[in-house]
Parts: C-alpha cells; sequence; structure tokens
C-alpha cells in the first residue's frame, strides 16, 4: 500500500484546525464544495467536488477514529475521482508552541498512489489544500 505525506503548521490552536476537518462548515471552507458530514466514528463523510473538468462529483466514505483535537482517521469507499476510492487518509493534530503541527498521511492500494506522476499531482493537491486551510484559519 502506498501513499502520500503532507505537513504543515498552523498559527492557530488545535481546536480550530479539529472544526475545520470534522463539521459541514469546516470542509466546505477550504476542501469541498458542499460536506455532508456525521462526525462519530462510524459516521459518515461526503465531499462534493469540482474535478478537473469542472464538473461535481462525490467522494463518500466513514469516519473510523475521532479523538478530539488530536486524530481524525477516515476511509473512502466511493469516489469518481480514483485517488479517493479505496483509501484512508489519517490526520493528526499537535499543538506544537503556539502553532499547531497537522500531519497527513493519504494511504491507496492501487491507481495514483502506484504511478510516481499521479502521486505527485495528488501530493501537490493535499500541499495546496493545507495552504488554503492554514490561510484561512489564520486570517480568522
Amino acid at each position: 500500500m502506498s501513499s502520500v505525506r503532507q505537513q504543515i503548521r498552523i498559527a492557530v490552536g488545535a481546536r480550530k484546525v479539529w472544526w475545520s476537518f470534522t463539521t459541514q462548515e469546516g470542509l466546505a471552507s477550504w476542501l469541498a464544495e458542499e460536506a455532508r458530514v456525521d462526525s462519530r466514528a462510524g459516521g459518515r463523510i461526503v465531499l462534493t467536488k469540482a474535478g478537473l473538468g469542472g464538473e461535481l462529483g462525490d467522494a463518500s466514505g466513514v469516519f473510523l477514529t475521532l479523538r478530539p483535537t488530536r486524530k481524525i482517521e477516515m476511509s473512502f469507499d466511493r469516489s469518481e475521482n480514483p485517488a479517493f476510492c479505496s483509501s484512508t487518509i489519517n490526520i493528526q493534530i499537535a499543538n506544537d508552541g503556539g502553532e499547531t503541527r497537522v500531519s497527513l498521511v493519504h494511504r491507496g492500494a492501487e491507481g495514483p498512489f502506484e504511478d510516481e506522476e499521479e502521486a505527485a499531482l495528488l501530493s501537490k493537491q493535499w500541499k495546496g489544500a493545507l495552504k488554503k486551510l492554514r490561510k484561512l484559519l489564520e486570517s480568522q
């Protein structure tokens, strides 16, 4: 199983970062056009995102682990985007001085994770998304 890893520091508290990953409003503010979230272990998550051609598509899955302000793990079982289908995303959130460190690992069994160019594109997309999250949170 291959993976994409990204890490970023955000100059806000862990609660704000947690909110951004676990609420409809939070996810829709930086990662998706729309989000439907049941923020509990076993709860469903559905993200509606624009594809490369501008068309909207859903990625849906389930929260596996939720440890408030520390850890989020979700598994996606359906998506128009091959990078999300049959993949797991693990997010670690940690206070680090006056900042919050966010470490993300996106694992998949096949598809984009096995192709170097596609894995690099996915890594670049996550890096851009996390930078967007940092800019949003630090400007509030």
